[in-house]
């Protein structure tokens, strides 16, 4: 319960982007509010702005169990700020299989579908009617660390990945960026492998599922 004097509303001021409210508020009794417009308030933060996604950035880095939340603040810092936002809606390909891997992503907001190969040519345009969902991703969740693994810079993507909703938004950080910041950490290498080489053994058992329904009803 809020008294006078008291606030509330302010997560929406602590994110530059529109987030859901986490809960509703109903007047007790005749009530005087004052109101700040979130615009208004970025206008009047300025070069603040940028210290807050950084710091939305940072937060998100901390959500990663056994990845990111266990580096210290100033490698976190140093990521969140190498890190570009990357803005996607429902339907779009972020990676494409064969393609050569260049970034890793994060998910900030919305979700992404991981889909397993097809063994058919597709009847859509898009080309994801014959392919199946091998996984669907979810903020804090993240891929495409095949790429920062290999040795050559020349991984190859495994599969397509979509977004699966409007308005989700991606943390992007490129190869190069990763080698600079972070390629002396080598407990950070060994996780991302272990967790390439489950999602690997994740996708060729989809591939392996789907195949064997395939053969199950010719």
């Amino acid at each position: 319960r809020c008294e006078e004097g008291d606030a509330f509303g302010e997560r929406s001021l602590h994110s530059t982007h529109d987030e859901p409210r986490a809960a509703t508020a109903k007047a007790d009794e005749d009530t005087v509010l004052y109101y700040l417009e979130k615009k208004l308030f970025l206008q009047l933060l300025g070069p603040g702005v940028e210290l807050m996604e950084i710091e939305e950035r940072i937060r998100t880095l901390k959500s990663i169990d056994r990845l990111f939340s266990s580096l210290a603040e100033k490698h976190l810092d140093s990521i969140a700020r190498a890190m570009t936002e990357i803005y996607c809606n429902q339907g779009d390909i972020i990676c494409r299989k064969g393609e050569a891997g260049d970034a890793f992503y994060v998910i900030k907001k919305g979700a992404v579908q991981v889909m397993a190969p097809s063994f058919f040519p597709s009847s859509s345009s898009s080309g994801k009617s014959s392919q199946r969902i091998a996984a669907t991703l979810s903020p804090g969740a993240f891929f495409g660390e095949t790429a920062l693994l290999s040795d050559d810079g020349k991984a190859k993507r495994e599969a397509d990945v979509y977004a699966s909703k409007n308005d989700t938004i991606l943390l992007k950080l490129q190869r190069a960026d990763f080698d600079s910041l972070l390629g002396s950490l080598g407990n950070l290498k060994e996780v991302l492998q272990r967790e390439s080489e489950r999602r690997s053994a994740d996708l060729r058992k989809a591939v392996h599922s789907r195949f064997s329904g395939i053969i199950n009803t010719v």
